[in-house]
């Protein structure tokens, strides 16, 4: 069998991960790669997790091959496969911006140290925005914290852009404001108009979102000098604005789903 090789900050991150793993399958196999990274043989580790050395040899080869997408089940990552297969397809998150800057490269003299202005009194707005997948078009909205009511605030207004659509569907992550019990109420009241999917936890990568965030934050808020949180927020909607449709692909996550899984 392959080894297994995790600096100690990896090892550490798992541990930390499955300990809060809620899902025996994935835990179970997170344990078989920590277990493996330690130097355990298959006949040790499929001893000690009631399993068998086949499925150790398949779970540390998907490992190696896959890296953490290994750990989540695909049958969730197909079903948000299909979701984008229909009209009116989404994919959600949410960022944060805040008018001190976020530090990061820019040219400078040799010798010369660029300064960099900081607001004060740091103050900040959370974005919550939505990919149409088959479109490109970005949608979004802005709140004083991640909340449901921001959350909600999005629902009310894709519903009103997409009318014609009978069906909304959202891949989300897990964050309590998607899944609280007003946000449930909503989406029950909204009569089978809006469908939630929620993504693999742990998972930046299976949502597409996150490049616009990375490239929104790349652009708008390294190093940047807006006198206020007024003009760095209509700074980052001119960036988004310019930068419509956007072109994105789903991850490698999703192009592994043709393997079969241990």
């Amino acid at each position: 069998m392959e080894s297994i090789s995790l600096t100690p900050q990896q090892r550490k991150d798992l541990i930390f991960r499955m300990k809060r793993e809620t899902k025996p399958s994935r835990r179970l196999r997170m344990h078989m790669v920590v277990l493996t990274s330690d130097g355990r043989s298959p006949t040790e580790i499929a001893r000690v997790l009631f399993c068998s050395r086949t499925t150790v040899y398949a779970v540390v080869s998907r490992f190696i091959r896959d890296k953490r997408a290994a750990f989540f089940d695909r049958e969730r990552l197909q079903n948000i496969l299909s979701m984008v297969e229909n009209a009116g397809s989404f994919f959600q998150d949410e960022t944060k911006l805040e008018t001190n800057p976020k530090v990061g490269f820019c040219w400078m003299r040799k010798g010369k140290q660029r300064p960099l202005r900081t607001a004060g009194t740091n103050r900040k707005v959370w974005i919550s925005g939505a990919l149409n997948f088959h479109t490109g078009r970005f949608h979004w909205v802005e709140g004083e914290g991640r909340n449901d009511e921001l959350f909600i605030k999005l629902l009310h207004k894709l519903r009103g852009i997409y009318r014609c659509h009978k069906q909304l569907r959202l891949a989300t992550d897990n964050d309590s404001s998607h899944t609280s019990k007003r946000v449930e109420k909503y989406v029950e009241d909204s009569g089978g108009r809006i469908r939630l999917h929620p993504l693999p936890s742990w998972s930046p990568e299976s949502n597409p979102v996150e490049l616009v965030w990375c490239s929104l934050h790349e652009a708008v808020s390294r190093n940047q000098e807006c006198s206020g949180l007024d003009d760095l927020v209509g700074f980052a909607e001119g960036y988004i604005e310019e930068r419509q449709p956007f072109r994105l692909k789903l991850g490698k996550v999703y192009e592994q789903l043709v393997r079969s899984p241990p």
